[in-house]
Formats: structure tokens, sequence, C-alpha cells
């Protein structure tokens, strides 16, 4: 079930630890605890992320045990965002489904011949899909689907075997963009 088939009762609800935090330069959605994310808590995020009113600068999703289904749940409203330019989604229960759906989201927001780059794709300066299983289809997926992210900075695909063919992928990608850091460790 998508958070459009819940909005009109995640309107009314409490989104409990979930808060927004306003600095000076420093906007970001980050749930209030580090535990498995609750689904009026994802509900929140995508209303958030649909509003598009430049208070979500950083969505920090990290350890929060996302599994594919939620990550296809908040890819429309996240890629149709003109204002996250830090996503992090590291350490959930991603696999290459869910890397390969969000990909293919922010590739583009219209299929056919009218592709259109999607917004998100746009301004986002830093990805972390670290310490996920998404497998090397999942990381060639995601390196063509960013091969037009040229705000992209910093790349974070830590804890990934990673097959000739995905680094071919990723070398290919580097030659589109200026990645300033690209973390590959373990």
């Amino acid at each position: 079930v998508s958070y459009k088939d819940r909005a009109g009762t995640a309107s009314t609800m409490s989104p409990g630890p979930l808060r927004v935090v306003s600095a000076r330069h420093d906007r970001c959605v980050v749930p209030g605890h580090k535990s498995r994310l609750h689904a009026d808590e994802l509900d929140a995020i995508c209303l958030a992320l649909e509003d598009d009113d430049g208070t979500v600068v950083e969505l920090d999703l990290s350890d929060r045990g996302l599994g594919d289904a939620d990550v296809e749940v908040l890819s429309g409203p996240l890629c149709q965002c003109r204002t996250v330019r830090i996503l992090n989604l590291k350490n959930n229960n991603m696999t290459y489904d869910g890397v390969s759906t969000l990909a293919n989201f922010i590739r583009s927001i219209e299929g056919g011949e009218n592709e259109e780059t999607s917004p998100f794709l746009q301004v986002v300066e830093e990805l972390n899909i670290g310490w996920n299983n998404v497998l090397d289809r999942g990381i060639v997926s995601l390196s063509m689907a960013l091969r037009e992210a040229a705000e992209l900075r910093r790349l974070f695909i830590n804890n990934a075997a990673l097959s000739d063919e995905a680094v071919a992928s990723i070398s290919d990608m580097l030659k589109c963009i200026h990645v300033e850091q690209l973390h590959l460790r373990h």
C-alpha cells in the first residue's frame, strides 16, 4: 500500500518520533531514533517530500530497516523533490530490486520519448547506499542512472562485492560527472 493510499489518515495521525530539524544552513528530516521506520513515519516523510517547499535538504534514513517495498514508496516523492541534496540509505534491507526501482525513478520522470531528468537527479550532492545487499546488478543500474547527476560529489557504495561489470559501470559514470569522493570500502 503506497503512502498516497494512507495519506488521508496520515495527515490526522501524529508522526511519532519524526521531526523536522531546521538550522540556519542545515535542514533535514530525521527520524528521532534508530529503529524500524513505521508506515506512518514513511507517510509523513513522503508528504514532506511532496510539499517540496525547501525544508527537506538532507534525508537520513540509515539503519531504519527499509526494504525494497519501502524504497519503492519513497522513490516517487523523492525523485520529484527539487531540494534533497543528501540522501543516506546506508545499512538497510535494500536489495537489487530496491536500488533498481530507485535508479529507474531518478533516471526519468516520464517514460518513452518524453523522458525528462528527475528533479532529484539534478540537485543530489551526496548519496549513500552502502551496507545494503544491492549486488552488482544494483550498482550497474544505479551508476547508469547517476550519469546525469551533475551535482553529485560524494557517493558511498561500501560493502559491495564489485564484479568487473560493476567497476566498469562506475568508471563510465565517473567519465560523465565530477565525483569528489567515491567510497568503496569493504
